[in-house]
């Protein structure tokens, strides 16, 4: 076997008298380029640490103001590419129209170049620069789409009438465009225009046919002769007047002779045509009058004169 000899690991160094003395400056210029470059790094993380802390306090009391997305990220404007083409075509009143309907009817056209889907704008109306309203519309794409709004308390004379448009664009942007028309309100009353829709040809009406008694007996009570203004001839033969009225049973019938109550002696005809004989009459001028039910409903002025 063979033998080994032990040694210790303090056995493998040199001793220190054998070290020279420009090994130990060796030495020691390395531990002091070593502590030195330990120093200036933790003096610079040190320095960066303090600066975080100093901007984090700075911009918790002082935020900075902040920048909508849609101006951050804002493409370039440029008008001759980023337009919609929306537009407003007034169609009633027309331009110097005079007019007295107070209501503006107009088209909002939207081709919807700055979209595949529907455009979404805002519309408002001004009457004579006075915000009349304002509404917001989303509507589909390459159609007329018709509008309708009423102008109440439009006072007489001249007005005009201004459409604005307001497109939203891509990149934040907004086109305005608006469309103006003058009309004048004329002073009166208001001209109101009904249209009638055409009736269709329907069959011809029924004839009803009445019959003279019925049409006779439904009018109102009525004196038929003589007739007003008329001039009768008075004659020995013939000493009375025929009064021929009509008359119904359930009214209280009373005949007045220039003002003054008579009696008369009432006898029909054939219902309702009734008849009275007035006697004693000599030439001149007389007035006749019906009251039914204390109501005076006709009255027939006649003259009488010799042969």
């Amino acid at each position: 076997m063979g033998m080994y000899s032990k040694k210790t690991f303090a056995s493998d160094l040199p001793p220190l008298e054998v070290i020279e003395e420009e090994e130990l400056n060796e030495l020691n210029q390395t531990k002091y380029a070593n502590s030195k470059a330990n120093d200036v790094f933790a003096y610079g993380v040190l320095t960066l640490l303090t600066l975080y802390v100093c901007a984090c306090f700075f911009a918790y009391m002082f935020p900075p103001e902040p920048i909508p997305w849609e101006i951050e990220f804002a493409l370039p404007y440029d008008p001759s590419k980023m337009t919609s083409n929306c537009s407003a075509i007034i169609r009633n009143p027309m331009e110097g129209d005079i007019t007295s309907k107070r209501v503006v009817e107009y088209d909002i056209y939207a081709p919807s170049n700055t979209t595949t889907f529907s455009q979404v704008l805002q519309f408002t109306i001004y009457i004579d620069n006075v915000l009349l309203m304002t509404d917001l519309a989303i509507l589909p794409r390459n159609e007329f789409i018709p509008y309708s709004t009423k102008l109440n308390d439009l006072p007489y004379g001249y007005h005009e009438i201004s459409i604005e448009l307001t497109v939203p664009l891509p990149g934040g942007y907004e086109e305005i465009t608006q469309w103006n028309r003058s009309f004048h309100v004329p002073e009166g009353s208001k001209i109101v225009k009904v249209n009638l829709p055409k009736l269709q040809p329907k069959a011809p009406p029924k004839v009803i046919k009445l019959a003279l008694s019925d049409l006779i007996t439904t009018s109102r009570p009525r004196i038929l002769s003589p007739q007003n203004g008329s001039v009768l001839r008075y004659h020995q033969d013939l000493p009375f007047i025929q009064l021929n009225f009509i008359h119904h049973k359930d009214h209280n019938t009373t005949i007045l002779l220039n003002g003054r109550a008579t009696t008369f002696d009432i006898r029909e005809l054939s219902y309702p045509i009734a008849k009275v004989y007035i006697n004693g009459l000599s030439s001149g001028s007389y007035i006749v009058t019906l009251v039914v039910n204390n109501y005076a409903v006709d009255h027939v002025s006649f003259n009488i004169t010799n042969i």
